[in-house]
């Protein structure tokens, strides 16, 4: 009898680094969520909620920073639990890509290789507006 291999497959293309951050979530209703990011990644973040979304919605998200930084991207609820969102980013407003990048570099065990991966994978970064 001849093993079977099963090939895996990594659907997400870039690394999710443990962050949590206090988020304010705006859905395509207009409805204000207070949400708290689990992991971000460059392309999407997981966050816990009280209010649920459902997948295939569209939505806003803002990060609340200290020392006056913004980070403000659109996406889509890809995953909906009873507290649990899979949000992907589709946009990131143009002037708050830096903080992203800088969010996920400083909560990384690995920033250098994390960097090398934003840097060398499509991708990144996500549309601007």
């Amino acid at each position: 009898m001849v093993d079977e291999i099963v090939p895996t497959y990594e659907s997400r293309r870039f690394s999710r680094i443990p962050v949590v951050k206090p988020v304010t979530i705006i859905s395509d209703e207009g409805e204000t969520i207070a949400a708290k990011t689990q992991d971000v990644s460059a392309l999407g973040m997981r966050v816990t909620s009280e209010t649920p979304l459902p997948p295939g919605s569209t939505c806003t998200v803002s990060f609340h920073l200290e020392e006056a930084k913004e980070i403000e991207v659109k996406g889509n609820i890809v995953h909906a639990g009873r507290t649990r969102l899979g949000i992907e980013i589709t946009a990131i407003r143009a002037d708050t890509i830096i903080n992203l990048r800088d969010l996920i570099l400083a909560n990384a065990d690995n920033p250098e290789e994390i960097d090398a991966e934003l840097i060398s994978r499509p991708g990144f970064p996500p549309i601007m507006y």
